[in-house]
């Protein structure tokens, strides 16, 4: 602004102007300064503003996500303990179911299964069964 001021004191008999001249046009160019100044910071701000609202909402969201993998964490973990309970429930039940059968066909065997069979499945029994469903009266 100084540097103005002094090249307008400078050149001012160029233009034929008095020292009111001056100062109104030193004042404008400094106005104009200060307006594009103005102007830029009102921009960084709302750049700065956009950003913030942005950041927020990535935090909202990534909050967001990190709640539903712990639910879906914790849904899994109740899942898991509900397929083994079934599993050691389906097991047992196919235990019984054999024994009954086999109770059919041999008791000795059963008995031998009840008293001490822990394996997954039966190898080498043939069970004969009846079947309900097939009726030979129509």
């Amino acid at each position: 602004v100084l540097i103005v001021m002094r090249l307008g004191r400078e050149y001012s008999s160029l233009f034929e102007m008095n020292q009111q001249h001056l100062v109104l046009l030193n004042f404008l160019k400094f106005w104009r300064f200060a307006r594009l100044l103005n102007s830029f910071i009102a921009i960084e701000k709302q750049k700065c503003i956009a950003l913030r609202q942005k950041l927020k909402s990535q935090i909202e969201s990534t909050n967001g996500w990190k709640e539903q993998a712990l639910l879906s964490e914790d849904a899994a973990k109740v899942c898991n303990e509900e397929v083994k309970t079934l599993r050691e429930a389906l097991k047992i039940a196919a235990h019984d179911v054999a024994a009954a059968m086999l109770g059919k066909v041999n008791p000795e065997l059963s008995q031998s299964i009840e008293n001490g069979y822990e394996g997954d499945d039966i190898n080498n029994v043939q069970v004969v069964m009846e079947d309900s469903s097939i009726s030979t009266e129509d």
